[in-house]
C-alpha cells in the first residue's frame, strides 16, 4: 500500500511513497527510456563482449539461472560472473567510476572524454575504434585490462 504525505508547500499535491507491495502494481505510461547518462560516476568503464555463451546455450531453463526469489536473472547475468566483468569492476573502483555493459544503440551518446572502453572480440574492437574517433577515451582489450588490474592489485597489496 502506498503511503501519502501532503506536500508542505502545496497541500493539494501529495507526495506518494511506494513500498514493496504497491510497487508491483505500478506500470509505465510510456515506452521512453530514462536517460541516466548524466548521473553516472565518471569515468564510466564500458564493457563490450561480442558473444558470451550462457549455460546450456540458453536452450534450457536451468534452475541456477533464477534468483533466490524465483524470478529469472537478467540476460546479462552470466557476464557478471565472468573474469572480464570482475576486472572491469576493479578497474572502475580504482578510478572511482562505474561499469556499464555497452549497448551500441543506447550508449553512443553517453561516452565522454576520459571514459574507458574494454572490449572482447573483433566487433567490439571496431566499436572501440569508432568511439575513440568521437571522444578521447581509453581503450583496452579484455586481456590488457586483466593484466593491468593484476599488476595494480599486486602493487597495492605490497
Amino acid at each position: 500500500m502506498s503511503k501519502v504525505r501532503l506536500n508542505p508547500t502545496n497541500s493539494a499535491r501529495p507526495y506518494i511513497f511506494f513500498d514493496s507491495h504497491s510497487l508491483n502494481h505500478c506500470t509505465w505510461k510510456t515506452d521512453w527510456m530514462i536517460n541516466v547518462s548524466g548521473r553516472l560516476a565518471r569515468p564510466v568503464v564500458f564493457l563490450a563482449i561480442d558473444q558470451f555463451a550462457t549455460r546450456n546455450n540458453g536452450l534450457e531453463n536451468d534452475s541456477r539461472d533464477e534468483r533466490a526469489d524465483g524470478k529469472p536473472q537478467k540476460p546479462d547475468a552470466p557476464i557478471r560472473h565472468a573474469l572480464i566483468y570482475q576486472t572491469a569492476l576493479k578497474y572502475a573502483h580504482q578510478r572511482d567510476g562505474c561499469v556499464k555493459i555497452f549497448n551500441a544503440w543506447e550508449d553512443r551518446g553517453s561516452v565522454k572524454p576520459g571514459d574507458v572502453f574494454i572490449y572482447a572480440g573483433p566487433n567490439s574492437e571496431k566499436d572501440s575504434i569508432t568511439l575513440k574517433d568521437m571522444a578521447d577515451i581509453e581503450i583496452l582489450s579484455g586481456r590488457e585490462a586483466i593484466d593491468l588490474t593484476k599488476k595494480t592489485s599486486k602493487h597495492v597489496a605490497n
